[in-house]
């Protein structure tokens, strides 16, 4: 029921011929404030430390993108806006191949924001992220459950999977592509540029290769010209 697998599923159907590797570093009650998702932090550098493994196991592999979800206990930390931005910067410098990665938020829920005016302060910057930090998105929660106050129940975090991949897609399905550039096949983290089911043919079949698309559009993986 996390929202990885409901993330996983959309982003399967879109992806039809390709491979997902998800590398997952997580700690509950953890904080920016604390130092531990800061550079040298220890969750920090764990994080980047799997990644990179991920990268380093499967050579030629696309580094796509950060699902992060945080912040209950950030509520009242005075840099938290700072300290986030700044890990996003770290994370894409330090990950191989992740300098451009989408980078995913999660949002909270209206009943868990209440009129708490750290956690309203708190949502209000995990919102503004993408009007400060380029090709990031919100996956927004405000109308989920939470059902102890804090943790989103199960048909909650199922939903906010599939709204993790739509920001993640409305970021990645307008990155470009190189010309004539055979995509690869396998992709660590968050994922590849999402398409239309059937869109990109197998690459080991040349009788399903479609023919050269519009201009902007992906082009046919044969046309290098294209």
């Amino acid at each position: 029921m996390g929202l990885d697998i409901t993330f996983s599923i959309d982003w399967a159907a879109a992806n039809p011929f390709r491979s997902l590797i998800l590398v997952p570093s997580a700690d509950g009650g953890t904080s920016l404030g604390s130092g531990t998702w800061q550079k040298a932090g220890e969750r920090y550098e764990d994080a980047v430390s799997r990644a990179n493994a991920a990268m380093a196991s499967v050579p030629g592999a696309t580094f796509a993108g950060f699902l992060w979800h945080q912040g209950e206990a950030d509520t009242n930390n005075q840099n938290y806006q700072s300290q986030l931005d700044q890990m996003i910067a770290d994370f894409r410098s330090d990950v191989t191949g992740a300098a451009n990665a989408p980078f995913i938020l999660g949002g909270f829920s209206d009943d868990y924001v209440g009129s708490s005016s750290g956690r309203i302060a708190m949502r209000d910057i995990v919102l503004d992220t993408p009007n400060r930090v380029p090709d990031t998105a919100v996956a927004n929660a405000s109308d989920l459950t939470v059902f102890d106050g804090v943790h989103f129940d199960a048909p909650s975090l199922r939903t906010l999977g599939t709204r993790y991949f739509a920001a993640f897609a409305s970021i990645a399905i307008t990155a470009p592509s190189a010309v004539g550039a055979i995509p690869d096949q396998t992709d660590v983290l968050a994922l590849a540029p999402p398409v239309a089911v059937g869109s990109i043919p197998d690459q080991t079949d040349l009788a399903s290769l479609a023919p050269p698309a519009a201009v902007g559009a992906i082009p046919d993986q044969m046309d290098v010209a294209a």
